[in-house]
């Protein structure tokens, strides 16, 4: 993990070297990309005693900014899904921890990351192939995020059973030179169940 704080001035977005990188991302104290920053290539839980807060980010890549430390653990804050290709955004709260979703090194690899709130708050559970039970993420699932170019579908029971619904991704970023398929599910109402979800497995032709 590189923890890097620096003035605008050194800033990584003006880095030809830095934007070539793959997958990163650099948040700022103030909006418009201004102010002291931190720049990442990995999770931070919690970034305050680097950073106090941030209000913009620039990068590339899936990111998740949270209000809260830890990925809001508690569910009681606000989260933000930055899909950065390069460029730069507002961060519409003070965010205090970060990370991405999907591979960090192979970057169009087909993913399903779960999540145990909405909006992509708290536990993950990373996913790249099929699993016919999800173990103790069994019925804890309430959003989702989509890499690559597959979709997935999530039964509502163990071993492939009860009702499927198929997860699409239909946006994409640039990362590393490589286009990355991108699908966002933020609520269980997207996983066309209550968090019910017992299994997952690639594709969507069943």
């Amino acid at each position: 993990m590189r923890q890097v704080i620096k003035l605008l001035l050194f800033s990584c977005v003006a880095s030809v070297i830095c934007q070539d990188a793959g997958l990163w991302a650099e948040v700022y104290m103030e909006v418009g990309g201004e102010g002291q920053s931190l720049y990442t290539r990995d999770y931070l839980s919690d970034f305050t005693s680097l950073v106090p807060g941030a209000s913009s980010i620039c990068g590339a890549g899936v990111w998740l900014l949270y209000e809260k430390p830890k990925y809001d653990g508690s569910g009681t804050g606000q989260s933000h899904v930055f899909l950065g290709s390069g460029d730069c955004q507002d961060i519409p709260f003070n965010a205090t921890s970060i990370r991405q979703a999907g591979s960090p090194s192979v970057f169009d690899r087909p993913s399903l990351t779960l999540y145990a709130y909405t909006h992509f708050r708290s536990l993950e559970l990373y996913i790249t192939e099929d699993l016919p039970f999800l173990g103790v993420f069994s019925d804890q699932a309430y959003s989702a995020v989509v890499t690559g170019s597959l979709p997935w579908t999530v039964y509502t029971y163990d071993s492939y059973g009860g009702q499927g619904t198929c997860l699409s991704p239909n946006e994409t970023v640039e990362v590393g030179g490589a286009t990355v398929g991108v699908g966002l599910f933020p609520t269980y109402y997207e996983l066309g169940s209550s968090g019910l979800i017992r299994s997952v497995r690639r594709g969507c032709d069943f």
